[in-house]
């Protein structure tokens, strides 16, 4: 994406957007989140570390999980209702925040 303005002081930004970035899906969640890997990420990691963090700090999950069709499943069906983040150690480590209701 390119943003011009008519102003000679602003000048021009560019940015590449793309879905590159590992995401939660649902999020809000009920019972079960996906992870999602984008397709660069799946080809170089197979198996990957997860950490699950409620909002007090606490690692209520701490697994490896074998990504599967560019996503990993992860049972929040018996956690109260609240924010975590997921920690996830692949290529990189990005941390998601998860809404459970």
């Amino acid at each position: 994406m390119e943003v011009y303005s008519s102003l000679p002081c602003e000048g021009k930004i560019e940015k590449y957007i793309s879905n590159s970035s590992t995401y939660a899906y649902p999020n809000p969640v009920s019972n079960y989140t996906n992870i999602i890997f984008p397709a660069s990420q799946q080809k170089n990691t197979k198996e990957i570390l997860v950490e699950l963090i409620d909002s007090s700090g606490k690692i209520i999950i701490h697994n490896s999980y074998t990504i599967n069709h560019n996503k990993v499943e992860i049972n929040m069906s018996t956690l109260s209702p609240g924010l975590y983040f997921v920690k996830v150690y692949a290529d990189e480590v990005e941390t998601i925040k998860i809404i459970k209701k």
